[in-house]
C-alpha cells in the first residue's frame, strides 16, 4: 500500500463523492506502518471509510470481536499461516475478504479468487482505485478487474472450471475492458445479473482446486513467471 500523499492537481486531486453512508473496514497487514496510516490515507479520499479494526494477524483480528463491511487482507503475513486458511477463516463468519499484496502477477489473482476472496488489489495500486473496490464490494457491485478477468477468460490449464456459455461470455467480455453496463445491454440482461454470472465464474475457481498458500509457492510461482 503505498502511503504517499498525493501531489496537488496529481491524479488523485479528483476526489470522487463520499459514500452514503459509513462503511468500516478492518485490515489485517504485519506491516506496523501500514497499520498505522492506513484510516487517515483512506480517508482522506473518502471520509465514508473508517478502519476500525487492525491486527497483525488474523487471531488478533478476530480477538476484537469485529464486524466490518471489508476486511483487507495481505497475502503474507509473517507468522507461519497460509492465506487459503485465512481467507476461508474469516470467510465462514460472513467477512467480504479483498486480498491485498505486492504481486501483481495474474496467478495470485486468480489463487486469490479460488480461495475465496472477493477480489485483489495490489498494494501499489493507487488509493483511488482502492477506494472504489471498496465500495463496490459494499454495494455487491465488484465486478474482476480487467487483466484477471482477461487471464480466466484464457484459461487452458488441466482441472480448470468448466464455465456456462453465459459466464464464459460475461468473463470474457470484461477480459476485453467492457464496463458492466454496457456487457448487460449487448448481452440483453440486467446488469445485476451479469454480476450473478461473473460471480458464480469466480465461485467455480474458488472450488476448482487448491490456490499457492505458502511463501515457498509464492517464491515458486515467481520463480516460474520469472520473478526470481
Amino acid at each position: 500500500m503505498d502511503t504517499s500523499s498525493p501531489s496537488p492537481g496529481g491524479p488523485e486531486a479528483e476526489v470522487d463523492p463520499p459514500s452514503p453512508r459509513v462503511i468500516s473496514v478492518g485490515l489485517i497487514d504485519n506491516d506496523p506502518m501500514i497499520l498505522g496510516s492506513a484510516g487517515s490515507w483512506l480517508s482522506g479520499h473518502d471520509p465514508s471509510i473508517e478502519v476500525r479494526h487492525v491486527a497483525a494477524g488474523v487471531v488478533g483480528y478476530l480477538a476484537l470481536d469485529p464486524s466490518d463491511d471489508v476486511v483487507l487482507l495481505d497475502l503474507e503475513l509473517g507468522d507461519g499461516t497460509r492465506f487459503v486458511d485465512n481467507v476461508d477463516r474469516l470467510m465462514r463468519r460472513g467477512d467480504k475478504v479483498l486480498l491485498l499484496s505486492v504481486h501483481a502477477r495474474q496467478r495470485f489473482k486468480m489463487d486469490a479468487v479460488r480461495a475465496g476472496a472477493v477480489g485483489y488489489h495490489v498494494k501499489d495500486g493507487d488509493r483511488r482505485s482502492l477506494v472504489r473496490a471498496i465500495r463496490d464490494i459494499v454495494a455487491d457491485r465488484y465486478a474482476l478487474d480487467q487483466e484477471l478477468a482477461f487471464a480466466i477468460s484464457r484459461d487452458r490449464t488441466p482441472g480448470r472450471p468448466r464455465l456456462s456459455d453465459r459466464q464464459a461470455e460475461v468473463v470474457k467480455l470484461r477480459g476485453r475492458g467492457v464496463p458492466m453496463k454496457v456487457i448487460a445491454v449487448r448481452m440483453g440482461i440486467k446488469e445485476s445479473t451479469a454480476y450473478g454470472y461473473l460471480d458464480r465464474a469466480k465461485a467455480k475457481y474458488r472450488d476448482a482446486g487448491t490456490p499457492v498458500s505458502t511463501v515457498a509457492d509464492i517464491q515458486e510461482r515467481l520463480r516460474e513467471d520469472g520473478g526470481l
